[in-house]
């Protein structure tokens, strides 16, 4: 590999220093809640916990979590905007999950938990790997000069 462009190639070593540790704590502690409520509504639907806690627990998850993860990801500060948008997603994305199911002929209640939850996943990894780049949403990367 050619030193010079050393810097221009981003490898996970890079990310793993410095990106991640560009993460605040607060942003940490959101990301890593998102990820347990995804995991324990998933846990909870794949063991067919019978109990009004399993209700409380996988409607929550199905009202705020995918579309949180997704204001995760688009990097929305504002609290308002946030709950606004993560209602909304959530039941968009939870009713396309459903639809596509349905015209695949594998719809189950178990089987659209799972879709949804690793779209949440997906949707947090790369909240993470954008925060690590340190890239605002708004922001073009920077070009070379000619």
């Amino acid at each position: 590999m050619d030193p010079a462009r050393s810097s221009d190639v981003e490898g996970p070593p890079a990310l793993r220093d410095e990106g991640l540790a560009r993460l605040s704590p607060a942003d940490a502690a959101r990301l890593l809640a998102i990820a347990i409520a995804a995991i324990a509504a998933l846990a909870a639907v794949a063991a067919d916990w019978q109990s009004p806690l399993r209700v409380a627990l996988v409607l929550a998850f199905f009202l705020f979590v995918p579309g949180l993860a997704l204001a995760e990801l688009l990097e929305i500060d504002d609290p308002v905007e946030r709950l606004a948008i993560a209602t909304a997603a959530s039941l968009a994305i939870e009713t396309l999950v459903a639809v596509g199911l349905v015209y695949a002929g594998l719809y189950s209640a178990e089987a659209a938990s799972a879709v949804v939850v690793g779209l949440t996943c997906v949707a947090l990894l790369a909240a993470v790997l954008r925060r690590g780049r340190g890239q605002a949403p708004d922001t073009e990367p920077p070009h070379a000069a000619t």
